[in-house]
């Protein structure tokens, strides 16, 4: 298990952008911030978390799967 696991509960009708700014921005924790730095979040993992492991449709018809 990662040392900082972030989860993301979508749910049929979430709005992509909802969820996919604030997945792109926290899933770059574990991104150094330059070569020579190391990351503050080595082992932070971002979930994609739903009720089945099917696709989960968005308001406008996106298909986001769960990991």
């Amino acid at each position: 298990m990662a040392d900082f696991d972030i989860a993301f509960v979508i749910l049929p009708g979430t709005s992509q952008l909802d969820f996919t700014g604030p997945f792109e921005f926290l899933s770059g924790l574990g991104t150094p911030p330059s070569i020579t730095a190391p990351s503050k979040f080595p082992q932070a993992k971002t979930h994609v978390v739903a009720k089945t492991m099917l696709p989960v449709l968005s308001d406008l018809g996106l298909s986001i799967i769960p990991t």
